[in-house]
């Protein structure tokens, strides 16, 4: 979990109540203690699950600020943040628990040591949660691979409330955990996996956000024994395509949108004019 820090705009109508309440060394010059302003410490909103963090400044003129306790209670009368004392300047912070999504009427009480107090309400509303979302590019469904290579797993991960590398994704092949590690900045991940024997394999992306939703992604696939399948007296180690006896490396380029040569270029040699547009006869 993360702390969510939120701001409390104008939904918050905050009502003062100070009461002096049951001691009998009250006198009519003791005064409550003040809250003189509530907000939040920094931020646009919480999101459920989040903690939000809220701040207080108090006052009192009997007591230094140290000396006064401040609660904070959620609609049903339940604290939902542990005591706290203010800072000498007055200020405190108070960190809830985390919130379910909706509107919450919260109630912050500030107690003087001899029971003088006062009060203040308002309302936070905590926004529903969206789950991130992982999409994995690589391996495809029906792609080609090969025992003798080493596998490279590529994907995506995504949440409207987190940045990607507050999102954490790890990667399992069947059913065993092969990497871990926090996106990059444009939501990116990868793993090497080490070659895979030849039959059906299943690699899974799954992604976790700070507030512990998660969701995956998942293909299978098959890993092909390294042989020459197509006989063209090339292997999986050096031939492009394994599966096609014309396209082998040296081979003659055709222009047919493929690398028949197997020297990463399509159709090289077609484009008299050069404007990028092979001219196939």
């Amino acid at each position: 979990m993360r702390s969510g820090l939120v701001r409390w705009r104008a939904l918050w109508p905050v009502v003062l109540e100070a009461a002096c309440q049951g001691s009998p060394e009250l006198t009519s010059t003791h005064d409550p203690p003040r809250i003189s302003g509530i907000s939040a410490a920094a931020g646009e909103g919480v999101v459920e699950g989040e903690r939000a963090v809220l701040e207080a400044w108090v006052d009192t003129d009997a007591f230094d600020p140290e000396e006064l306790v401040v609660t904070l209670l959620s609609d049903a009368q339940t604290p939902i943040a542990s005591p706290a004392q203010p800072e000498p300047t007055g200020a405190v912070f108070l960190t809830t628990e985390p919130l379910l999504a909706g509107e919450h009427r919260l109630t912050v009480t500030v107690t003087d040591p001899l029971g003088a107090s006062a009060t203040a309400t308002g309302t936070l509303e905590v926004r529903a949660s969206t789950p991130p979302v992982a999409e994995v590019l690589s391996p495809v469904p029906g792609g080609i691979y090969y025992d003798a290579l080493d596998l490279l797993l590529t994907g995506t991960v995504s949440d409207v409330e987190s940045a990607p590398g507050d999102l954490l994704a790890w990667w399992i092949v069947d059913d065993e955990e092969v990497a871990s590690s926090a996106p990059d900045g444009g939501g990116s991940t990868w793993a090497l996996v080490p070659a895979l024997a030849p039959g059906p394999h299943r690699v899974r992306l799954w992604v976790e956000d700070p507030s512990g939703r998660t969701d995956s992604a998942a293909v299978e696939f098959r890993v092909w024994e390294c042989d020459d399948l197509d006989g063209d007296g090339f292997d999986c180690r050096s031939d492009c395509d394994d599966g096609d006896a014309s396209r082998y490396p040296a081979a003659a380029e055709a222009c047919n949108g493929l690398d028949d040569d197997c020297d990463g270029q399509v159709d090289e040699g077609f484009d008299p004019d050069l404007d990028g547009v092979p001219d196939c006869p």
